[in-house]
């Protein structure tokens, strides 16, 4: 009995080693790079290589949080363009992004809301991905064993889990300093642009270019108020619209611009399509934002940028 006891206390023993070791592996890759995508992609193939769970995966929820999708990092080709996707509602992994509560199910047919990707998986193990209290993805993990997980593979996952949100954490910290630089370089730039020259016209064309160099936006540019037309007209050193539109212009009042125009109040538009004031001119606009362009009070133009992306523009 003592030989089967101190046989079961070394194995344990050389678990647990070999899991702080993997937990070292994980938080070395994990502080290598700020890059969470880098990152991630070695936690998983760090996971494979050293537990051989079969299945691996991170699922972030889509923009409009319908479902769950998962990271290229698998190694598997998805079963589509759109890669995998997950339903919120109907399974585990949806369940756990939902709640922010770990999942540990030994046997998934057991479970109502299982959603089958895999035939041959039999049990699973979900743990929740969080920043500062707010779920951004699930790490899970399947295998093809009945019990294939247990209250230690848990706490290691969790652990693992701790460390994704931290690099995910320094990431943002390090994307939102470089654009608070972008924007002071870019405030900077204006200013010299408006130094330089008593030229309108000249000041606009150097403005757009700084924007368009730093931020990188779809649609960038100026409408000039004509009040004698009613009309914001396009200026033509604006970037990013079609040459069918190059003459655009828009009655005071009607669209996100014309609006700005004739108010003087700023519009920020995340979703274009929930903007009741939004006018369908360029394919493929997600977000807006337009600013009046003020002189002594006085609205003589706005500053307009559109983008691809949902919530491309912020307060």
């Amino acid at each position: 009995y003592k030989s089967q006891e101190n046989a079961r206390l070394f194995e344990e023993l050389n678990r647990r080693l070999a899991q702080t070791h993997l937990l070292q592996q994980v938080t070395e890759a994990a502080a290598s790079t700020l890059d969470f995508d880098e990152a991630l992609a070695r936690t998983i193939e760090t996971l494979h290589r050293t537990l051989g769970t079969e299945y691996l995966s991170f699922a972030f929820p889509n923009e409009d949080e319908s479902a769950l999708l998962v990271h290229p990092s698998i190694g598997f080709a998805p079963p589509s363009e759109e890669g995998w996707r997950l339903p919120m509602k109907g399974s585990i992994v949806g369940r756990v992004y939902r709640t922010g509560e770990p999942l540990l199910i030994p046997d998934v047919r057991s479970v109502p809301d299982y959603f089958e990707a895999a035939p041959e998986t039999r049990s699973e193990l979900a743990v929740p991905i969080c920043v500062d209290d707010e779920v951004i993805g699930v790490l899970n993990a399947e295998s093809p064993r009945l019990g294939g997980f247990d209250e230690d593979d848990l706490k290691l996952f969790s652990a693992i889990g701790a460390q994704l949100a931290m690099v995910l954490k320094n990431a943002r910290l390090f994307e939102e300093t470089s654009h608070r630089l972008n924007e002071l370089s870019l405030l900077h730039d204006v200013a010299l642009a408006s130094a330089a020259t008593l030229d309108f016209d000249e000041i606009l064309r150097r403005t757009v270019e700084s924007v368009h160099s730093t931020l990188e936006l779809d649609v960038f540019g100026f409408l000039l108020v004509d009040e004698e037309a009613g009309e914001a007209r396009l200026h033509p050193t604006s970037l990013g619209v079609p040459d069918e539109l190059a003459d655009f212009s828009t009655p005071l009042g009607e669209g996100i611009t014309g609006w700005v125009a004739q108010t003087g109040q700023p519009l920020l538009a995340p979703d274009v399509s929930k903007e009741p004031r939004y006018r369908d001119a360029i394919p493929g606009i997600r977000s807006e934002i337009c600013v009046p362009l003020k002189v002594g009070g006085k609205v003589i133009g706005v500053i307009d940028a559109e983008s691809t992306q949902l919530n491309a523009f912020s307060e």
